[in-house]
């Protein structure tokens, strides 16, 4: 039974796509141009559910932005 809640545990954190569940970067949004790669200004949430077949990259790259994982969400 072990294995199987663990499996569930993975997946719960793992919802949002490829951000950490931690403190920051946890956040995932869809970004333009950034200023030294740290401060975006114009980030969307994804419109979009994320997974494995359709990633966050996908996601963002389908609307001209970047996937970013963001510790604020602005």
């Amino acid at each position: 039974a072990a294995p199987a809640q663990e499996a569930v545990e993975v997946a719960a954190r793992n919802i949002d796509g490829p951000c950490s569940d931690g403190v920051t970067n946890n956040i995932p949004k869809c970004c333009g141009a950034g200023i030294l790669d740290l401060l975006y200004l114009d980030c969307k949430t994804p419109t979009q559910v994320t997974s494995i077949l359709n990633p966050l990259s996908a996601v963002c790259g389908r609307v001209g932005l970047q996937a970013k994982c963001c510790t604020v969400g602005i």
